[in-house]
């Protein structure tokens, strides 16, 4: 960084000492017998903030145990759960209790992610929004603020985030399509050939995102159900899966 410069005689050069998050500008010159070339166009990259499985200590590709007892282990989700719950993203509704067929709120939703953003990144997440409707005294307060510093959200208004409403399938792969872009810097769009997702949607190209990450596969085989709410189980395997394609 810094002007810092990186030599190799293969087609590769690692380059050590970036910060995650950085853009930072780089050129190629190739030198031969019969000297230098002109210095190549400059290319941007930027580091990705996730850290590897190593890192994080927890690979959900295995099961991971947790203390649920309601969530049975021939639940769709029971991996799921366990993945979030070893990432440290839930610690259920109770010692042993996940609820996971009670509904996700918006300040829930942002609890998951400023938790999930922290684990994955090693990096705490917080900060200031505009929205008078969270209490400084929330749970949620300091994750509504990280996910807004994001830009993962802009709230229901100016001033508001309604945190107490439920959220709904075309709002959640909104959030997880810019938790990804967050995540990795990069854009993310696919096909969508969910046709009750109008392209008209605002989360059209959100859905389409996500699936082609392979996060979801929809509730048919043309159908998303846009406006169906998500169940905290759902909320675990949407993690669960976008954990896999982070540190795949």
């Amino acid at each position: 960084p810094g002007g810092a410069t990186c030599e190799t005689a293969s087609t590769s050069c690692d380059v050590t000492g970036l910060a995650n998050g950085t853009e930072y500008t780089f050129t190629v010159v190739a030198t031969n017998t019969n000297g230098n070339s002109t210095p190549s166009a400059e290319a941007s990259a930027t580091p990705s903030l996730v850290r590897t499985i190593a890192e994080i200590g927890v690979d959900c590709t295995v099961t991971q145990p947790h203390p649920f007892t309601d969530v049975a282990v021939s639940s769709f989700a029971f991996d799921s759960v366990g993945c979030i719950y070893a990432l440290g993203v839930t610690t259920g509704t109770g010692s042993e209790t996940y609820s996971p067929q009670d509904l996700v709120t918006r300040e829930q939703m942002a609890a998951f992610l400023g938790r999930f953003f922290e684990t994955v990144t090693g990096v705490e997440c917080g900060g200031e929004h505009p929205f008078n409707d969270v209490a400084e005294t929330s749970f949620a307060f300091d994750s509504v603020g990280c996910i807004y510093g994001l830009g993962v959200t802009t709230g229901t208004g100016s001033e508001t985030y309604s945190p107490k409403d439920p959220v709904t399938r075309e709002q959640m792969a909104a959030f997880i399509e810019r938790i990804y872009s967050s995540l990795t810097n990069l854009e993310c769009v696919g096909v969508n050939p969910l046709s009750d997702v109008a392209k008209t949607s605002f989360a059209f190209d959100s859905i389409g995102c996500i699936y082609g990450l392979n996060i979801t596969t929809g509730t048919g085989p043309e159908t998303y159900s846009p406006k169906d709410l998500v169940t905290r189980e759902q909320m675990a395997a949407f993690l669960e899966r976008l954990y896999n394609t982070l540190t795949s």
